[in-house]
């Protein structure tokens, strides 16, 4: 989690996951000025719409460059390219095993995953219709819907998923040994 983490996990993060699209978005433009109905297309997360627990420099990070792709897309309209931002809920992918470190409580390794030939699909299909933005996975479609109306509802949801995970902790903090999560 956040206040555990060493400051160099944020920078590692960021640097992987912002700067270098940023600086690949940046070296492409000469080549896409010449091109045929170009495209940068940026993979995101829903996390880079919704921050989560146990994923806050990585929410940041997906932030970060969705917030780059908005506005380049606009500096880049003049010369005909357009920017793609994908933001896919869980694929399939090797992305846990990967990551700088894993420490975090999170319950999301039996949540059904999307294959990472579905976001290819829907991304080629966005392409084609010229979008701007698509977001892949009902869970995550439905959370990004609520929290637009009801963030203070997630909120409260996300509050409670971490409070549940660490329910031992928080009882034994607050001097509540019988709580009934304990024993669970």
């Amino acid at each position: 989690h956040f206040a555990d983490a060493a400051p160099d996990r944020l920078r590692q993060i960021m640097e992987t996951n912002f700067f270098a699209a940023a600086e690949l978005m940046r070296r492409a433009v000469p080549l896409l000025r010449q091109g045929h109905r170009p495209m940068i297309v940026n993979i995101a997360s829903v996390t880079g719409r919704r921050g989560v627990p146990a994923r806050p420099e990585y929410s940041a990070s997906k932030f970060a460059l969705t917030g780059l792709s908005e506005a380049v897309r606009a500096e880049l309209s003049k010369d005909g390219i357009d920017v793609l931002v994908v933001h896919p809920c869980l694929v399939n992918t090797a992305l846990e095993k990967n990551m700088l470190e894993s420490r975090a409580r999170r319950e999301w390794q039996d949540r059904k995953m999307i294959s990472p030939d579905v976001v290819a699909a829907q991304t080629l299909r966005a392409i084609e219709r010229g979008a701007h933005e698509i977001t892949i996975g009902a869970g995550g479609r439905l959370m990004l819907f609520v929290n637009r109306f009801f963030p203070r509802l997630i909120d409260c949801l996300m509050a409670r998923y971490v409070k549940k995970l660490y329910c031992k902790e928080v009882a034994l903090s607050t001097g509540d040994s019988s709580s009934p999560e304990i024993l669970r």
